[in-house]
């Protein structure tokens, strides 16, 4: 299983047969200052049998040469591990620091971690220098992180919140540490009706923490994304995770799941901040994968100091896990241990 480096999750992918380019054809690797692809050498690549499998690969990596994307098939004996690194390459604590940077509010200050986590995830696993990406749900802290990395970024932002307490939001200048001014635009819309952008407007689209808040039916929410986004564009997912032992310790507790109650405090009428309805790890990719997307990253993790995890953690898990496989119930038991984290991060590809 493969690890992004200096993050507390971890990401494995399934890789395709096939050779070098640069191996069959004589020309050089295929070598830019944006993508270096980590190949390792290996006979096999060079049999028939790597070639039959290349015809019928299912996932493939996009590389660039002189900016002109190309699609590499790799194989490295059985299953293939490939680290895609893209040039600006930040870990969680220098993405946290460069959020302290930014002056952010109480609010963000609580999430500090997530934040930085959920886009880190994002910059290991797609280059962004460059990218045209639509921000759904945007704050200016986020923001901040997604312009420093490259992206020509547009954030979205209800209606309401740019007359609130957090009208702050229209903000869309940054000043890094080194000096260097980003920019970037703020439309406000209601991101559950029409987007206010052309068809394939995009690269990227991201939605953080935004999913949960979702009150129509998703795939009408999906409908439009897949609009603005060019084909094979990208669509981020980051959202609390439903399966998580956070939540299930919370369950036991009697304690809400929601990390935000779907009503307001005293059971009130709903609000903005309200969480509709949270995914298990099997019903986003369920969704993202029936509405035309395919899934090429995929990780949970636990954010918060208050997440359910150290010794005692281990402990009550082992033995649940062992009292479940003794009783029969041998898949459960196995799943203790699978997407279990408070935290999750999707990132899928536009077929």
């Amino acid at each position: 299983m493969a690890k992004p480096a200096g993050g507390p999750y971890s990401q494995s992918r399934r890789t395709t047969a096939g050779r070098r380019p640069h191996e069959s054809r004589g020309d050089r690797p295929v070598t830019c200052g944006k993508w270096r692809n980590a190949f390792e050498s290996s006979r096999a690549v060079r049999s028939s049998r790597a070639h039959r499998l290349a015809q019928y690969s299912g996932v493939r990596f996009i590389v660039r040469r002189h900016n002109t994307p190309l699609i590499v098939p790799a194989l490295l004996r059985g299953t293939t591990k490939v680290r895609l690194m893209p040039r600006t390459k930040l870990t969680a604590g220098k993405i946290a620091a460069l959020l302290d940077s930014t002056n952010p509010p109480d609010y963000v200050k609580w999430h500090r971690e997530r934040i930085s986590t959920c886009v880190q995830f994002l910059n290991d696993n797609l280059e962004l220098q460059g990218t045209r990406t639509l921000d759904l749900g945007h704050d200016v802290h986020v923001g901040a992180l997604l312009a420093h990395l490259g992206c020509k970024l547009r954030g979205n932002v209800a209606p309401s919140e740019m007359q609130g307490h957090e009208s702050a939001r229209d903000t869309c200048d940054f000043t890094s540490p080194d000096g260097t001014v980003r920019q970037w635009n703020i439309d406000e819309f209601d991101f559950e009706k029409h987007f206010p952008y052309e068809d394939a407007a995009f690269d990227l689209v991201t939605t953080m923490e935004v999913i949960e808040h979702v009150s129509i039916s998703p795939r009408e929410f999906l409908a439009e994304i897949k609009r603005v986004l060019v084909p094979r564009g990208y669509l981020y997912v980051a959202t609390p995770n439903a399966a998580s032992w956070t939540k299930i310790m919370r369950s036991l507790s009697h304690a809400p799941t929601y990390d935000a109650k779907p009503y307001s405090q005293n059971f009130g009428p709903r609000h903005t901040m309200c969480h509709v309805y949270e995914y298990t790890p099997w019903e986003l990719k369920e969704l993202l994968r029936t509405d035309g997307f395919e899934i090429v990253g995929f990780a949970t993790w636990n954010p918060y100091s208050s997440d359910f995890r150290g010794p005692r953690a281990e402990i009550l898990r082992t033995l649940l896990s062992a009292s479940l496989a003794l009783t029969g119930f041998v898949r459960q038991s196995a799943l203790m241990y699978h997407d279990r984290g408070h935290q999750m991060g999707l990132l899928a590809r536009l077929k």
